[in-house]
């Protein structure tokens, strides 16, 4: 609690609060004060106005925080674009004006000029006051009606704007228009004042099919779907299960499915450059949703509220030349929907003929959050300067939440080809569906005859072609058992139609020395999700043991002795089984390759034919997997990403903890070794006290070996998430510029790493706040060489596109010959190869003062968070000064903030080391300056790669080097007893960034 003034006082604390409402400057100078709720409180009144969350990942940028989206609109004089459509026309102009007026000062980013809590509540009640006065006083009393178009009163019709979107409106006094697949029925019907929703309806008409009232831009069902003539229901409000977008008018397609036009539904904006065009009529491009497209030489975007949850996501394409200056071949885009491109440079037309269809369509699976709109964006590519993108139609299916999704309960995960260990499919990840197919089926199933999902099943002609040529000449199809009755007992009954539980392919029994296989064509560099469907029927399969067969997919074993009874739990019990494969291959080179399925009799037990029932497949890119932590994309960015759990089981041990750590890839110690190495946890031994534990100093091998050994405390559930993520992680990496791990120890629960001991401390013990030697202006650029080399090989070489995420001075540490090493990997994530393009949405971690400004705004993590956080170290290296300093005046609390303060004032020379005034050579100077202020631009698009990074230091350190006076500071690194004073004192510098900075988690 602060002080009654707090408005000119602050409270230094670590860092609390939610993503999207924290105070920018309690972000970049770690000071809270009241005004610090005021400005959260600011968001909330945005939030109000608006109708939409504080931040929401699955819009462009420039809408992810909601503050920066209303400061940009409100300059620019477009707050009109951000306000609550339910609310336009419907706020008085000088109530708004005033609303909007305390919502702006709320959020200044200076908080001496936000106003307070008591001028925030008198200003409320004034716009309070004004709204009342602008309505009558007949205005409670008055009934509001739903209709598709606007919203209509108890006195007239819709408005105009309602009136011209095509075959939807009002039809008078207490009467509603509803949707059908014949045309346009009415109703009368008793409303709700003010509320916009049904007490109770009695509809008539030709009803059948009908789909629903949709409530006004928000998607939403007020009714039930029906098949009858006439039907009443009382009161009731649930989310459409199913949306379908057709992009220009309003049809039904034969399977019933109601396709609503893009502008009639509010789902696109009025102002975009894109155009309509009907399409040619072939006989499939005739039927909805092929029968009209949306066109634009420039991206458009459609967005979608929708509730929380999986969904899937259908695009349908008719390519074909729709204007002279649209012609077929020069449709090529890319559609990104959620944070994911779903598809890369899309050529539609060449798609369309390799699969010698006038159509196609594409199906996609990703997760939506609460309260978030779904954005879906069309691009044309940069690759052609006539390139165009286009869109026939767009349909959105709620789907169960762990129908491809491992589900939390699942203890372990999906089964990882060629591995012992198994995988979760988080529901961070995007699928695209490669292949759905009815094994044996006589025919497809179509959308209409799927469990609800409109999901179509390739049958037997499709089937047939995937087959080899042995299977196709010995596998058989066994009888259908259409009228047998199923039991889903291991899975849910939405799972697959039950037709495909019925139909299967199998072997015949005098060919049992041929395998059973299928060669799917597949893009290597995928991931694949390959689900099995089974389904036993035979009177002589009853029991375990009954039948039992061998699986491969790639040509890797998966399955020994595979059993459908054991499975399913016996007969008439459909089951699957889901597999991950990975399919790698040369990333700048993708190519088609063959995804073998096998399915190989076993001879030595009873009934030893082979069946399936019914297949799936899906991809997401291939991932550079680091074992047991969350991995990235390698090379294409085309879908999203998977988050990976691994299980290993590690024999030999006499841990109690954690069996899941790569003993094979790091050493294991007993407790007994570790009490040895430090005299049973000596005090004398320690080296540094952090919020984590302790750090002691230790010798191996019979005292031959100095080590650094961090006790974790055993309550931290937060340190042992990072001591598990910080094994994984070196374990795999060997870098000169990393720090090394030797091994861990989890015996009896503890938690214990062992390092190689750095005799030197960090960089920060050099520069500032300290006893030690002078460092020179050489050996500051070789050691900030070395940092970014560290970190350009965790961006860019090593497996998989690692973030740091916690870069400062502290975690660069220094050996004996001064070699530079980036250290403290606990709150590392794995991202995608194409990070610098992409993001991870994830909690706040970091330290103050190093945070990158956009992390901070939108909640979003790049590889060019940690060149931000490298280029505070720069601004440190330079200035000799911590990254926040709280007893200093304002402007010079955040080094980076006064760095481009002076920077922009040529006052930069007020602000370097005074110790290297006159010992850095200009050009040099400029060169280094040059580079840090690039690193810590704003902007993350800016800002430069670790590469670009490591060039610029080493060309400043040729131009420091090529001075006409050399000292013999530059030789440094080959002079282990250089720093003269320290003697045996590097027992008591710290090797672990929470020693010296314990907040910084």
């Amino acid at each position: 609690m602060g002080m009654t003034t707090m408005s000119k006082t602050h409270i230094s604390t670590a860092v609390k609060g939610s993503f999207g409402y924290l105070d920018p400057e309690y972000y970049r100078r770690r000071q809270l004060t009241e005004k610090s709720d005021v400005y959260s409180f600011g968001v909330v009144l945005w939030e109000v106005l608006c109708g939409r969350p504080s931040l929401m990942h699955t819009v462009e940028t420039r809408r992810k925080n909601l503050a920066e989206w209303a400061k940009s609109c409100y300059g620019d004089g477009t707050l009109d674009q951000i306000i609550d459509r339910n609310l336009k026309g419907k706020i008085e102009p000088e109530c708004l004006n005033k609303f909007i007026e305390i919502a702006m000062s709320c959020i200044h980013d200076k908080g001496i000029e936000r106003p307070s809590m008591n001028e925030v509540v008198r200003g409320l009640e004034l716009a309070l006051q004004l709204h009342r006065k602008s309505i009558g006083s007949n205005a409670d009393n008055e009934v509001t009606f739903l209709n598709d178009g606007g919203v209509s009163t108890e006195q007239g019709f819709a408005s105009n704007e309602s009136l011209h979107r095509k075959s939807i409106g009002s039809n008078g006094d207490n009467e509603v228009t509803f949707l059908n697949d014949g045309g346009i029925s009415t109703g009368q019907g008793n409303f709700r004042p003010n509320h916009g929703e049904l007490a109770g309806v009695q509809v008539s008409g030709n009803l059948r099919g009908f789909r629903g009232i949709f409530r006004p831009n928000h998607g939403e069902l007020d009714m039930a779907i029906s098949d009858q003539t006439t039907t009443s229901w009382p009161a009731c409000k649930f989310p459409a299960t199913s949306e379908a977008f057709e992009a220009f008018s309003g049809q039904t397609t034969a399977t019933n499915r109601l396709w609503e036009g893009d502008f009639e539904k509010g789902f696109f904006p009025y102002e975009d450059k894109s155009i309509i065009k009907e399409a040619p009529s072939p006989s499939s491009s005739g039927q909805v949703p092929y029968s009209t497209a949306r066109l634009s030489r420039f991206e458009f975007t459609y967005t979608f509220p929708l509730s929380s949850g999986p969904k899937f996501i259908r695009l349908y394409f008719y390519p074909a030349s729709y204007a002279p200056n649209f012609n077929r071949p020069q449709a090529l885009f890319s559609v990104k929907a959620g944070g994911f491109t779903l598809l890369h440079d899309f050529n539609a037309s060449a798609t369309a003929d390799a699969s010698a269809s006038d159509t196609i369509y594409r199906e996609f699976c990703l997760h939506t959050e609460s309260g978030q709109d779904l954005s879906i964006s069309f691009t044309p590519s940069k690759a052609s300067p006539d390139a165009y993108a286009f869109i026939n139609g767009i349909e959105i299916l709620s789907m169960p939440p762990y129908l491809y999704y491992t589900s939390p309960k699942s203890p372990d995960g999906v089964a990882h080809v060629g591995s012992e260990k198994t995988i979760r499919i988080e529901n961070n990840t995007a699928l695209e569906m490669v292949y759905r197919i009815n094994m044996g089926g006589g025919r497809r199933i179509s959308s209409d005859q799927d469990t609800g999902m409109y999901r179509n099943w390739d049958g037997l002609r499709d089937e047939y072609n995937y087959l080899d040529d042995l299977s196709r000449q010995f596998s058989y199809l066994p009888p259908q058992y259409n009228s047998s009755q199923l039991y889903f007992s291991k899975i849910p009954s939405y799972s697959a139609p039950k037709e495909v539980y019925q139909t299967g392919r199998s072997m015949d029994t005098i060919s049992n020395s041929h395998n059973l296989t299928w060669e799917f064509p597949v893009d290597s560099m995928f991931a694949y999700l390959v689900r099995l469907h089974f389904c036993e029927f035979l009177s002589t399969v009853m029991k375990p043991g009954d039948r039992v067969f061998n699986i491969y997919i790639a040509n890797q074993s998966v399955e020994k002795m595979a059993d459908i009874i054991a499975w399913s739990g016996g007969n008439e019990r459909p089951v699957y089984r889901d597999y991950v494969v990975f399919l790698s291959g040369n990333p700048a080179i993708p190519k088609k390759v063959n995804l073998f399925l096998a399915l190989e009799s076993d001879l030595l037990n009873g009934y030893f034919v082979p069946i399936l029932s019914g297949l799936e497949i899906s991809r997401t890119p291939l991932l550079a997997t680091v074992v047991g932590v969350a991995c990235g994309i390698l090379g294409l960015s085309v879908l999203g990403f998977l988050v990976f759990r691994r299980r290993r089981k590690v024999k030999g041990t006499a841990s109690d903890g954690s069996s899941s750590l790569p003993t094979h890839l790091c050493r294991y110690f007993s407790l007994a070794e570790i009490k040895a190495a430090t005299q049973n946890f000596s005090q004398s031994f320690i080296v540094g006290v952090g919020g984590f534990g302790h750090v002691y100093k230790g010798h191996i091998d019979g005292g031959a070996t100095p080590v650094a050994i961090k006790r974790l405390k055993p309550d931290s559930s937060q340190g042992a998430r990072e001591f598990k993520t910080e094994i994984e992680l070196l374990s795999q990496l060997r870098h000169r510029h990393l720090v090394s791990l030797i091994g861990y120890c989890t015996d009896k629960n503890e938690m214990i790493l062992v390092y190689d001991y750095m005799a030197r401390g960090t960089l920060a013990d050099h520069l500032y706040q300290t006893d030690n030697p002078l460092l020179s202006w050489g050996q500051r650029l070789q050691i900030c060489i070395g940092a970014a080399r560290g970190l350009r090989y965790l961006h860019s070489d090593a497996q998989g596109t690692i973030i740091h995420r916690d870069v400062k001075s502290t975690n660069i540490l220094l050996d004996e010959k001064w070699v530079a090493k980036v250290s403290d990997f606990g709150l590392s994530k794995v991202g995608t190869a194409t990070m610098s393009k992409t993001h991870i949405s994830t909690a706040v971690k970091g330290s103050f003062g190093y945070l990158d400004p956009e992390y901070y705004r939108r909640q979003q993590l790049t590889v060019k968070s940690d060149v931000y956080s490298f280029g505070v170290v720069l601004c440190e290296v330079l200035c000799a000064r911590p990254a926040v300093v709280h007893a200093t005046e304002t402007r010079q609390m955040n080094l980076a903030e006064w760095t481009k303060s002076c920077h922009r004032d040529g006052e930069l020379d007020q602000i370097i080391d005074p110790n290297m005034k006159g010992k850095i050579e200009t050009e040099c100077l400029n060169k280094y300056v040059e580079i840090a202020m690039s690193c810590i631009n704003d902007s993350g698009m800016e800002r430069p790669s670790m590469n670009d990074v490591v060039r610029g230091l080493e060309f400043a350190l040729q131009l420091h080097q090529n001075r006409g006076e050399r000292n013999n500071e530059d030789a440094f690194a080959s002079m282990p007893g250089c720093a003269t004073n320290e003697s045996v004192q590097c027992i008591s510098e710290t090797i672990f960034s929470e020693i010296n900075d314990p907040n910084g988690r």
